[in-house]
């Protein structure tokens, strides 16, 4: 009980230092949403920062940094920014046709780059781009993803597996259980298994390989949180147009034999390079 009630009273203090983070003067968090990381034995609280428009910005940050997400009104990805000041990473990657360009800094290095791809979507935040495909009666998409360490492009395919129970948040829900594999030959090498509340695409669960061989596999949990920061006064969403000051994002980062990038959260890493 002990231990239960400390949990508890932790991730208060979590989310409440994180609201003021992002401040009662910030209007943008308009769906926020808990999670928790356990990866390696260590486990890390991660939030999730949602703000509508004409498209979407997923904010979401955790022990990997910062990571912005924008999206059409269709949820594809049209860019996405990085900003992780312990590994020397400051980048923002747009999508231009069937190209992305990636300029910024990683690992402390120059990027100026431009990646090619073909007409299939970029979504760089399966936790937030796949939800309409997991509302819809397509069984399988395929899409582009970029390894956050490596800003290498993979092609990914999703797939349907079927409806299971789960218990979230000490309440039954119904969720789909979706694999995202690579494609062509490299489609044995890696897979991640993820849960999406079948009635409106929420993300509850994530679990797949670790950062690298051997690891300990990572897994994402939703902990509940419909709303945290309060609205100010005049109720108006911040940031539209512009990318925002780094504020929240975690997928499971990638090495060799880890997932691909998620946002969870932009979330969040990517896949291996075998």
């Amino acid at each position: 009980m002990r231990k239960a009630c400390f949990f508890f009273v932790w991730m208060a203090a979590c989310c409440a230092s994180l609201c003021s983070a992002w401040g009662h003067d910030d209007p943008g968090c308009q769906e926020v949403r808990h999670y928790l990381e356990e990866r390696d034995g260590k486990t890390h609280p991660v939030l999730w920062c949602l703000d509508g428009g004409e498209g979407f910005r997923l904010t979401s940050k955790g022990s990997e940094g910062t990571h912005v997400t924008r999206t059409d009104a269709s949820l594809h990805t049209l860019s996405w920014r990085v900003e992780d000041p312990a590994r020397r990473t400051l980048l923002r990657a747009v999508r231009e046709q069937n190209a992305i360009v990636v300029q910024g800094r990683l690992n402390g290095k120059p990027i100026d780059q431009e990646i090619t791809l073909d007409s299939d979507p970029w979504f760089q935040a399966t936790s937030l781009s796949l939800r309409d495909f997991v509302m819809s009666a397509q069984a399988s998409i395929r899409f582009w993803s970029l390894r956050s360490n490596t800003l290498k492009a993979y092609k990914l395919q999703a797939t349907k597996q079927g409806v299971e129970q789960m218990i979230v948040d000490g309440r039954g829900e119904e969720a789909v259980n979706v694999e995202i594999r690579l494609t062509g030959w490299k489609a044995p090498f890696w897979a991640g298994h993820y849960w999406y509340r079948r009635a409106d695409g929420l993300l509850l669960r994530y679990e797949g390989a670790g950062d690298a061989p051997g690891s300990s596999r990572i897994i994402i949990s939703y902990v509940g949180g419909e709303r945290l920061c309060e609205p100010t006064a005049d109720g108006l969403p911040a940031g539209k147009g512009t990318d925002p000051p780094p504020v929240l994002e975690i997928p499971p980062d990638a090495a060799n034999g880890a997932a691909p990038p998620m946002a969870i959260f932009n979330p969040s890493g990517s896949a291996p390079d075998n």
